[in-house]
């Protein structure tokens, strides 16, 4: 993995699509406290470069038989709800996960990190039923317990995971000579 990660993350993401022009569904899981004008460059990047691999070629969005994406995301504030946003500006199909302000009271910390394993397991076999690639992506500030543990769960059940970091960010490219 650390030759991957020399490459940078959307090269990572190359590296874990290919073959482009397939049915995706898309785990998005992030830090709810991630600054958006950090953020927003790699999560933008990110999308454009999944809709570049996987949309049809001939141009059509938003019939899942032509080879587009479908977003599962846990419906928290920052990364999921600006990747809604893409996502629905896109007419990719959204699946949101939220929790409930009553199992929040009644579970803790502990309601997040049981909704992003049913999230997962959800897009597992919704990606199963459809026939779809599955592709979790985590972006991850300063560490997010949750959106780590999210990747981490994804990535035991078998998904391949982007993980893209605060320091990623700040990384600069490597590339070969």
């Amino acid at each position: 993995m650390n030759e991957l990660r020399a490459l940078g993350y959307l090269d990572r993401l190359d590296e874990l699509l290919a073959p482009a022009h397939t049915r995706l569904v898309l785990i998005v899981t992030g830090s709810r406290v991630a600054p958006w004008e950090l953020w927003s460059p790699a999560v933008y990047g990110v999308f454009e470069r999944i809709a570049n691999l996987c949309d049809h070629p001939d141009g059509r969005r938003g019939d899942f038989r032509c080879g587009c994406i479908r977003v599962v995301h846990g419906n928290a504030k920052g990364i999921d709800k600006e990747a809604d946003a893409i996502a629905y500006r896109r007419d990719w199909p959204i699946r949101r996960f939220p929790v409930v302000p009553s199992v929040w009271m009644k579970r803790g910390g502990y309601a997040g990190h049981e909704r992003n394993h049913a999230m997962v397991d959800e897009a597992k076999a919704t990606a199963e039923k459809l026939r779809a690639r599955l592709l979790c992506t985590a972006f991850i500030h300063n560490g997010s317990p949750g959106a780590t543990g999210c990747a981490g769960y994804a990535q035991l059940s078998g998904i391949p995971t982007l993980r893209v970091t605060t320091e990623d960010l700040w990384m600069p490219r490597v590339t070969a000579a």
